[in-house]
């Protein structure tokens, strides 16, 4: 597996956790279930976070993978 490809795997491990802990808090909200082990505010904020700089930085490697540096000319 290449590094972009990793990396954006790692973003949708993390993503995915995101959203399941959304869709748990609003079962939970919906269905009264109690005692499910949700994310607090902040965390669901950094877990975010971090996944969307881990996306950016997928973008970044796929960009600089793709592409060569051309030379610019005086």
């Amino acid at each position: 597996m290449t590094k972009p490809r990793l990396t954006l795997a790692a973003f949708w491990v993390l993503f995915g956790v995101f959203v399941l802990n959304i869709l748990l808090g609003k079962a939970a909200i919906s269905f009264g279930w109690e005692g499910l082990p949700l994310l607090s505010d902040v965390a669901e904020f950094l877990l975010l976070l971090v996944a969307m700089v881990i996306f950016v930085v997928a973008a970044l490697q796929r960009e600089a993978a793709r592409e060569p540096r051309a030379e610019q000319q005086d």
